[in-house]
C-alpha cells in the first residue's frame, strides 16, 4: 500500500489531514480495485462487469480450446495484470504487457516487456511492435483483457510508414512543453501510430476482447486514455494538424510529421478505427478506474475525520501557475468557514526554462508565492503515479509559510525565479514541502486539497 513519506515533510503532523485524504484516494484507484470492479471468477464462470452501466460479459472456462490471455501497457499495467493472474490462477494462458523502466514485477504467467516513458525510445517501438505480433497471432478460441493506464502513448509507440521513433519523441517533447492538454496531444500521437487509434483491436481480431481502463484523463473518453489502442477514435487528421497549428509549433515539428498528418487529411493514408467499427463494437471497453473514484474515496475520508468537504466534479485544467494562484486566494478562505476543497485534473506548463519540475509542483509554487504570509491554509498538488515532471516529487503541499523557507533554506533562492525557470523542484525541496512516495503503480491524473 503506497504512502507518502512523512519523514521528508515540514510540520507533517499539522498536515496529516491533507496527507491521509490523498492517501485514501490513492488507494481507491490501485489497479487491484480497478481490476475487482470489473472482475469476478465464480466457480467455473467468469464475469466481467462495466462498473458504470453494470453490463455483465459471462464466459464459461475451460470450455473447448478457448484460452484467457492478457495483454496491456501503461503505468498501472503490470499490477492490474497481477491482479487477473490471481483471479484466473491456472485458467490464465499467458499474454505480455508493456510498463516504464523500473516497474517491479511479481508477473508468473504473463511476459512483461519495457518501453520508455514520458519519451518514446526504440524500446517503445520494440515493445510496441512485439504486442502486434502477438496479437496477430491469436484466433477465434481466445478471450483477451486488454489493460490500459496511462503511459501507454509512449510505452508501444509504432510510427507510421514514413516515420521513425526519433519523430515521434519529438512530437511528444515539442507538444509536451507547449502547454498543449493530454487529451489533444493525443489526438495528434494516435494519428502518428501504428497501434493506437484502435489499431490494436483490429489486430486482435478474431480473437474476442475486453478493455479494462484505468483513466488518467479529465474527460475519461476511451480514445484519450492511453490513446485508445483497442477503442474506436472520432478524430480525424485534420484536427490533428489544427492542434499542432493553436499550438503554433508546425515548424518545430519534424517536416516528416506534417506530411504524414497532411498525407491522412488528403485521403491518402487509412484513418483511425472510427466508431461504428464491426470488431470494436463487438469487443466492450470499461472504465475501471478514474478520478471520480479517488475524488469520491477522499470525500468518505474527509467526512470520516468530521471535515466537510467540498467536492468539486469539473476537472482543474490550464495553465498551472493561473489554478495555483487560485487555489492560493481560496484556501485562506475554506479555513474561515472550516471547509476544505477536493478537486482533480491536470493542469499545463509551457516550459521556458531548464530547471527540474513538474506541472504539480509548478501549482503548488504559485499558490505558496499567493498564500505567502497568510498563517492559515494549505494547498496541495498530487500526481497520483508518483512522479511529477521528470523528478522523484509526486507534488507538494505548501503553507503560508513556503515562500520564507525557500528563501532561508534555499540560500536566497526565491519562488517568483523557480516559476520562471521552471525549476520548483530545488525550491521546495529547500522548504521541505514535497510529496514523495515512489512509483505508486497506478495514474490518474492528479488530486488536490485546499484548505
Amino acid at each position: 500500500m503506497t504512502v507518502i513519506d512523512r519523514s521528508c515533510l515540514r510540520d507533517a503532523t499539522a498536515r496529516e489531514p491533507i496527507l491521509a485524504l490523498l492517501e485514501a484516494g490513492l488507494h481507491a484507484v490501485s489497479p487491484e480495485a480497478a481490476v475487482d470492479r470489473c472482475v469476478t471468477k465464480v466457480g467455473r464462470t467468469l464475469y466481467v462487469t462495466d462498473p458504470m452501466s453494470k453490463r455483465k460479459i459471462e464466459r464459461k472456462l475451460g470450455a473447448g480450446r478457448e484460452r484467457v490471455l492478457v495483454i496491456g501497457a501503461g503505468k498501472a499495467s503490470v499490477r492490474m495484470a497481477a491482479r487477473l493472474e490471481s483471479v484466473l490462477g491456472s485458467d490464465l494462458a499467458g499474454g505480455i504487457v508493456v510498463a516504464p523502466p523500473g516497474t517491479g514485477s511479481s508477473l508468473h504467467r504473463i511476459r512483461l516487456l519495457v518501453g520508455d516513458h514520458p519519451l518514446p525510445t526504440d524500446a517503445s517501438e520494440e515493445a510496441g511492435r512485439e504486442l502486434l505480433r502477438y496479437a496477430h497471432s491469436l484466433t477465434e478460441d481466445d478471450f483477451v483483457f486488454c489493460c490500459f493506464s496511462g503511459g501507454a502513448s509512449s510505452l508501444i509507440a509504432v510510427p507510421q510508414a514514413g516515420l521513425q521513433p526519433g519523430d515521434l519523441r519529438a512530437v511528444s517533447s515539442v507538444l509536451l512543453t507547449s502547454g498543449v492538454p493530454v487529451d489533444r496531444m493525443n489526438t495528434v500521437r494516435r494519428h502518428l501510430s501504428l497501434i493506437h487509434g484502435g489499431r490494436l483491436g483490429l489486430a486482435l481480431h478474431p480473437a474476442q476482447f475486453a478493455t479494462l481502463l484505468l483513466s488518467d484523463v479529465a474527460d475519461d473518453l476511451p480514445e484519450t486514455i492511453a490513446s485508445g489502442p483497442t477503442v474506436s477514435d472520432p478524430s480525424t487528421y485534420s484536427e490533428a494538424l489544427a492542434i499542432i497549428d493553436r499550438a503554433n509549433v508546425r515548424k518545430r515539428l519534424p517536416v516528416s510529421v506534417v506530411r504524414v498528418l497532411e498525407a491522412g487529411r488528403d485521403g491518402r493514408l487509412p484513418e483511425t478505427v472510427k466508431p461504428g467499427d464491426p470488431v470494436l463494437r463487438g469487443n466492450p471497453a470499461f472504465l475501471a478506474a478514474g478520478a471520480a473514484n479517488a475524488v469520491s474515496a477522499m470525500a468518505a475520508a474527509a467526512c470520516a475525520m468530521g471535515i466537510r468537504p467540498i467536492v468539486l466534479r469539473t476537472p482543474l485544467c490550464g495553465d498551472a501557475e493561473v489554478v495555483g494562484r487560485q487555489l492560493g486566494r481560496l484556501a485562506p478562505r475554506l479555513v474561515k468557514r472550516s471547509r476544505l476543497l477536493i478537486a482533480h485534473g491536470e493542469t499545463t506548463v509551457i516550459v521556458r526554462g531548464s530547471g527540474q519540475g513538474g506541472r504539480n509542483q509548478q501549482t503548488a509554487a504559485a499558490a505558496a508565492l499567493q498564500l505567502s504570509g497568510c498563517k492559515q491554509g494549505r494547498v496541495a498538488s498530487f500526481a497520483t503515479d508518483g512522479v511529477d515532471g521528470v523528478t522523484t516529487a509526486a507534488g507538494a503541499i505548501v503553507d503560508g509559510q513556503t515562500a520564507g523557507w525557500v528563501r532561508v533554506a534555499g540560500d536566497g533562492l526565491a519562488l517568483e525565479r523557480a516559476l520562471a525557470e521552471n525549476d520548483c523542484y530545488p525550491a521546495l525541496q529547500a522548504s521541505r514541502d514535497l510529496l514523495q512516495t515512489g512509483l505508486t503503480g497506478t495514474n490518474v491524473a492528479d488530486l488536490f486539497v485546499v484548505g
